[in-house]
């Protein structure tokens, strides 16, 4: 019986992935002003793990406009 790990594997959002020649139009769309923030990095032995969060401009757009909402002008 092989062990489960108890937590999924979880790939990160499609629109922050770099295109490949079979990627869909949606793949990397909010690759433009990526913000990568490093977390935490486990090395054991031969294998090393690093995660790190990644965030897109989708994300600052997002913020921007409910700034813009809260506090309209005029």
């Amino acid at each position: 019986m092989v062990p489960k790990h108890p937590q999924p594997w979880i790939p990160s959002v499609p629109s922050l992935q770099r295109p490949t020649e079979k990627a869909s139009e949606r793949v990397g769309k909010d690759l433009g002003g990526v913000k990568t923030t490093p977390v935490r990095s486990v090395e054991t032995g031969e294998f090393m793990l690093e995660l790190w969060i990644e965030e897109g401009g989708e994300k600052r757009k997002l913020q921007e406009e409910t700034a813009k909402n809260a506090h309209p002008s005029g």
